[in-house]
């Protein structure tokens, strides 16, 4: 609102309790994302979207991320990924601190289910 841009962007977070999530809820407007699913990304280069090639880049690879979903018949409508503040793992290839998580709206129930059965599992509420 201050400055007009078009970000487009959506805030991901992950409440500690069910008491915060209520909270984020009913007090400062957060909903459930709906179709929404999760993936801890792997080493660089070894995530199915990336086809052995490292990224580097959070915008592309979630460009890839998307192409990689619809080709593999389950269509997105969103993506993204959240930071943790501690990395899972440090990639032995490049040594960078991989500690994201993939988050992706699924654009129908059977993308939902096809994107399961790869192994994403669905965010908690």
């Amino acid at each position: 609102m201050a400055c007009q841009c078009p970000r487009g962007d959506t805030l991901v977070v992950k409440a500690k309790s069910l008491v915060d999530a209520q909270k984020l809820t009913g007090q400062f407007g957060f909903a459930p994302i709906e179709g929404g699913l999760g993936y801890a990304p792997r080493q660089c280069g070894s995530n199915p979207w990336e086809q052995g090639r490292q990224q580097g880049d959070d915008r592309a690879e979630a460009m890839q991320l998307a192409s990689w979903a619809k080709g593999a018949g389950a269509p997105i409508d969103e993506v993204g990924f959240v930071q943790s503040t501690e990395p899972r793992f440090v990639c032995m290839a490049c040594q960078c601190p991989r500690g994201d998580f993939a988050v992706v709206k699924a654009s129908s129930a059977a993308s939902k289910t096809k994107l399961e059965s790869l192994g994403w599992s669905t965010l908690a509420n």
